[in-house]
């Protein structure tokens, strides 16, 4: 997904007495104009800018994320990624009179991925060059200084342990001082470190400012008169800086911001660079400069939250999302369509698609300068929304960003949404084929080393648009000439079936559907006989008097199959399925979907310790001694979520979800799909008056005292009906529907939710 606009990552104003005009700038960046993004040098002067070719990027490994320097004598530099061997390595090359050099490696060790270059010189010609590197998933900022024709060995400057470190930004003042900046993540946020090369040494790397609120990004550092620098950076959206040196830095404030002099680029407004200004003396400072997106602290986005799993959603990524051809041309259209068709209800998706916005731009901003994006907590906080279904990481691969780096982005995403009350949807990205070999393979090799662990570490929905791909058939077939971007509406339609996929609950696998017509069944179990009988269906033997029933779709065949927990061994049997041994004597068993894939697994909850064991997926610990349990589709979607009923105090708990009081002491917990709208509600039956509550949806007398709660789909009309069971006579009573006999005293019934035995 190419930068479609132009990313001026440098700017510099030469010395006033070789300039042909009183201001004359250079640029690297994307061509607007190239229909793949090549990169070009700008150069601006008596009012225009022109376009000039970057041979050093013709060389089939592409220029990612370069930077551009000026030497004392007025030669420019420029550093930038490229695909490698085995990984990105950095690259660099000089402007001479001939034209520029053939492209240099920085330096010449293997086994580590270089990206975000910086490269800087002094007022005496001392040349550094920093970058990031990563090896085994881990990264440092590294620097090489210039020397004997070529650089010397890379140091770390930055401390081992934090990871990832990225956009370091350098300033070279005289007698070989020299400061180096970096965006570095503490686990929650990115920070601002820096390191002070003095005596041929780095100091310690240290925050440069105390802790903000938000995320310090792109930092940008030059030297001021005496022996003190100026730092700035971007934080929530806007341009601050500070001035001192390592420890003694002031507090941050806004900064000049656009910097005068920067023209428009193409009749555009100025957009996010760096400048280096260089006056009569030959003493330079640099500084980031252009319009970035002004998200005033991010107030006016702000709304109230009002409701939890509610049937708004937010779509959020690049230009996938953004759309095609223009605006709205995408997945999201599709997918509310579909969504309000399943549900016979009303959808809305939000689209926040940001062109060419890489994860970083999507968890903090500012994004590309044609389509700025304010981060991910802004975008949440405008909207009154229960998902974001997040989809990215097709920039990274463009840009050489490391997978391991793009991990952490996402992971943040999830982070920061469910702190925001937004449960997040990940997605895989799609496969792309034009113009660069090797990117197919780095798109799998992040979908499937990556964003699918990171959906599991997670415990996050993610919806599968690359598998959706593959399972087309000729993908290409469903992108556009660019290789990259879903053709409207075939391409765009795969990627939101992939996503109603994800999101869409089919008829709840543990809801008593025992021949697959998407009706429950009325069906008991009689633990005397260990019999099964199904209404209209069939009688089996299968379990002893000791077994609970645990009844569940085990082999995603779209009906619910029988199936026994003998607690004493910890055995469970399932019909014609399976045999596993999972739990202990005194578990509960509470089998379902927990991780989405459609089928149901053995899980069991023990009440001494509070512990949740999913089998192969999770052990957490959730609820205390005297918990009723209550798993449920409570999301909307096809995972169910870990949930208690505290009868003394009427609180129902969904782990990662909600918390609210609902019910009484002695109340019976029967949550169902009482509104039809694939979302299961809280609800209690208070056997002694036959009353029925459901959380926002009725209120309702049926029943008496000795009856079991039943609620099932006994019409199949997609939506849970109050009903009954009176194990005295071996009544079943569906209100407002039919009243059989089907059971005797002491059978369970096994249609619906299985009791709590």
């Amino acid at each position: 997904m190419r930068r479609i606009g132009l990313p001026l990552l440098l700017f510099f104003l030469l010395q006033p007495a070789r300039l042909s005009s009183p201001r004359e700038l250079y640029s690297i960046g994307e061509s607007r104009n190239a229909p793949d993004g090549e990169m070009v040098l700008l150069r601006y002067r008596a009012g225009a800018w022109e376009e000039e070719a970057f041979p050093p990027a013709d060389g089939g490994g592409g220029c990612f994320s370069p930077a551009l320097a000026v030497s004392p004598g007025g030669e420019l530099w420029a550093a930038w990624a490229a695909r490698g061997e085995d990984r990105p390595k950095i690259y660099f090359s000089r402007r001479r009179a001939g034209g520029w050099t053939e492209p240099l490696r920085v330096t010449a060790e293997d086994g580590c991925w270089e990206m975000t270059p910086a490269i800087a010189f002094g007022p005496d010609g001392t040349l550094l060059a920093a970058w990031s590197g990563e090896r085994d998933g881990s990264s440092a900022i590294y620097c090489a200084r210039w020397g004997d024709g070529g650089f010397g060995r890379a140091e770390m400057v930055s401390s081992p342990g934090r990871s990832p470190v990225l956009h370091p930004a350098l300033a070279v003042a005289p007698e070989g001082r020299a400061l180096l900046a970096w965006q570095e993540w503490d686990g929650e946020h990115y920070r601002v470190f820096s390191s002070l090369r003095r005596g041929g040494r780095w100091s310690a790397a240290e925050p440069l400012a105390g802790r903000s609120a938000g995320d310090e990004t792109f930092p940008s550092v030059f030297a001021l008169e005496g022996r003190s620098w100026e730092c700035s950076w971007m934080e929530r959206g806007r341009l601050v800086s500070a001035t001192g040196e390592p420890g003694r830095f002031s507090d941050p404030v806004p900064a000049e911001h656009p910097a005068p002099g920067c023209p428009a680029a193409g009749g555009e407004p100025p957009v996010a660079g760096w400048v280096v200004e260089r006056d009569a003396a030959g003493a330079t400072r640099t500084r980031r400069t252009g319009v970035v997106f002004e998200a005033d602290g991010g107030s006016r986005f702000r709304k109230e939250k009002t409701a939890i799993g509610n049937r708004v959603f937010i779509g959020y990524g690049d230009s996938i999302t953004w759309g095609t051809y223009e605006k709205g041309w995408c997945y999201i259209p599709l997918l509310e369509s579909s969504l309000q068709t399943a549900h016979s209800a009303d959808y809305t998706l939000y689209n926040h698609g940001y062109p060419g916005a890489t994860t970083a731009d999507l968890l903090s901003g500012p994004g590309h300068p044609d389509w700025p994006c304010p981060g991910i907590s802004d975008v949440i906080a405008g909207h009154d929304a229960s998902r974001i279904l997040i989809m990215a990481g097709t920039n990274d691969v463009r840009n050489l960003i490391s997978p391991a780096t793009s991990q952490t982005h996402l992971g943040a995403m999830v982070d920061r949404a469910r702190a925001a009350g937004c449960e997040p949807v990940l997605a895989t990205v799609i496969p792309v084929y034009k113009n660069w070999p090797d990117r197919y393979n780095r798109t799998e090799i992040l979908n499937r080393d990556y964003i699918l662990p990171l959906a599991r570490a997670k415990n996050c929905l993610l919806a599968d648009p690359f598998q959706a791909y593959l399972d087309y058939g000729d993908w290409r077939e469903l992108l556009i000439d660019d290789g990259i971007h879903p053709v409207w509406e075939a391409g765009s339609r795969e990627i939101a079936d992939a996503w109603f996929s994800a999101l869409y609950a089919p008829p709840r696998l543990d809801s008593g559907d025992y021949d697959g017509d998407r009706t429950s069944d009325i069906a008991v179990f009689r633990p005397a006989a260990g019999l099964w009988a199904l209404r209209a269906l069939t009688r089996v033997y299968f379990g002893t008097a000791a077994d609970i029933p645990a009844s569940g779709d085990y082999n995603a065949d779209g009906t619910a199959d029988i199936a026994v927990f003998r607690e004493s061994a910890g055995l469970w049997a399932v019909r014609g399925v399976t045999k596993v041994y999972f739990g202990r004597a005194g578990d509960i068993p509470v089998p379902g979907d927990y991780d989405g894939d459609g089928s149901c697994q053995a899980a069991v909850f023990r009440p001494d310790a509070g512990l949740w064991a999913v089998r192969g997926w999770t052990r957490c610990y959730f609820g205390v001694a005297g918990d009723l349990v209550v798993p449920g589709y409570y999301r909307g979607d096809r995972r169910k979520e870990i949930a208690v009923f505290r009868p003394a105090s009427g609180l129902w708990a969904v782990r990662g979800w909600s918390r609210f009081h609902f019910g009484q002491n002695a109340d019976q917990p029967a949550p169902a799909d009482f509104a039809g709208d694939g979302t299961e509600r809280a609800a209690i039956f208070r056997e002694g008056s036959g009353y029925w509550a459901v959380r926002g949806v009725t209120r309702a007398y049926f029943g008496r005292e000795g009856d079991t709660p039943a609620p099932g789909d006994f019409q199949g009309r997609g939506i849970a009906e109050i009903a009954i069971f009176r194990k005295s006579g071996g009544l079943w009573s569906v209100r407002a529907g039919s009243r059989v006999y089907f059971g005797q005293s002491g059978d369970v019934p096994v249609t619906g939710r299985v009791t709590d035995p």
